[in-house]
């Protein structure tokens, strides 16, 4: 992605209008100055467990173990949920299909999501030290 302004020239530009309102004198301490960042950290692993299961957890089984604890009738119950089962098979595998490569998807872009957060939140955090340099250095000279 093309920025429009480059750091040096959003730097400059800031400058220019501190010296254009001269406020030169008015900069606070640079201790006063520090921006307030909650970093991505704390939570990126949280994030990426939870995106792990998704990913883990995406396939969905259309078919699952049938049990009955009744004895006879039980037997009754499970010989009439298999016959449900066989009648409905095509109706419901299709759909267990479609929302397993659905999960996959969503999975996947949550993963790059992710990916694109840490990423932004270390040029964030170059972009700070950036600015807090230029501070002191404004401030000092």
């Amino acid at each position: 992605m093309n920025n429009i302004y480059k750091d040096e020239d959003i730097i400059e530009r800031a400058h220019k209008e501190i010296q254009r309102e001269s406020l030169v004198n008015d900069i606070p301490h640079i201790d006063q100055f520090l921006l307030s960042y909650t970093s991505y950290d704390d939570k990126s692993e949280v994030v990426a467990c939870e995106v792990w299961w998704l990913q883990a957890s995406a396939n969905i089984a259309s078919y699952r173990q049938l049990h009955s604890r009744w004895g006879f009738i039980g037997k009754a119950i499970l010989l009439a949920k298999k016959t449900i089962r066989k009648i409905t098979k095509f109706y419901i595998e299709p759909i267990a299909s479609d929302q397993s490569e659905y999960n996959r998807h969503v999975a996947r872009v949550l993963e790059i999501m992710h990916e694109a957060l840490i990423e932004k939140d270390e040029e964030i955090k170059e972009l700070r030290e950036a600015l807090v340099k230029e501070i002191a250095k404004n401030y000092r000279g």
